[in-house]
């Protein structure tokens, strides 16, 4: 405990701001269980969002946000930073599945989370080592896209970033049919991660 004044120069005690520390299985579990309805609530809030999963239960979209709050434990200040942390998690794994769910509908499986590199830097890794690693790798990926078939990074582009149905890149490619772009695109993403 420190001593600080408060407005009327009384001193009182505060307690000193824990440092944030990683959040292990265990105490990931009792925090989990202190804000268990406030989850579920949020999950069911979300579930009914245009574009939510209706045949998803709620405790779906839960148990993925835990999964990947375990798979990568984050540091943590507090309990109510814990809860921010955690309805990301939850927002996080509805956007997934309504972004799943759209790819499905277009015909092409699940939604690829991002082009290949080879050097596998974390998204939300910080620092300049990481930085540098980053903007080394994006280089890398923009050299195997210039060194495609124009129409085949034209066709990589605009299904990932643009999110085009296989009919729709069909169409404006003028290829054979829809199978023909997800063929040409299955083997474009080979060539690329090949190189």
């Amino acid at each position: 405990m420190t001593s600080q004044d408060d407005n009327n120069g009384n001193a009182g005690d505060v307690p000193d701001p824990k440092p944030p520390h990683e959040v292990g299985p265990s105490e990931f579990a009792r925090l989990f269980e202190e804000n268990r309805d406030r989850f579920v609530r949020l999950a069911h809030a979300i579930r009914r969002r245009p574009g939510g999963d209706a045949s998803l239960e709620t405790m779906d979209y839960v148990q993925d946000a835990s999964c990947e709050f375990l798979k990568k434990p984050r540091d943590v200040k507090s309990e109510s930073h814990f809860v921010q942390l955690f309805k990301g998690f939850l927002v996080n794994s509805f956007r997934g599945k309504r972004r799943d769910a759209k790819a499905q509908k277009r015909g092409g499986g699940a939604a690829p989370g991002s082009l290949p590199t080879t050097l596998g830097v974390a998204q939300d890794a910080q620092g300049p080592l990481t930085v540098a690693a980053r903007h080394e790798s994006e280089d890398l990926l923009l050299a195997r896209l210039a060194s495609l078939d124009p129409l085949e990074r034209r066709l990589i582009t605009m299904r990932l970033w643009d999110e085009r149905s296989w009919e729709e890149l069909a169409t404006e490619l003028e290829l054979a049919s829809p199978e023909a772009a997800r063929k040409r695109y299955a083997r474009a993403l080979e060539r690329l991660q090949d190189e």
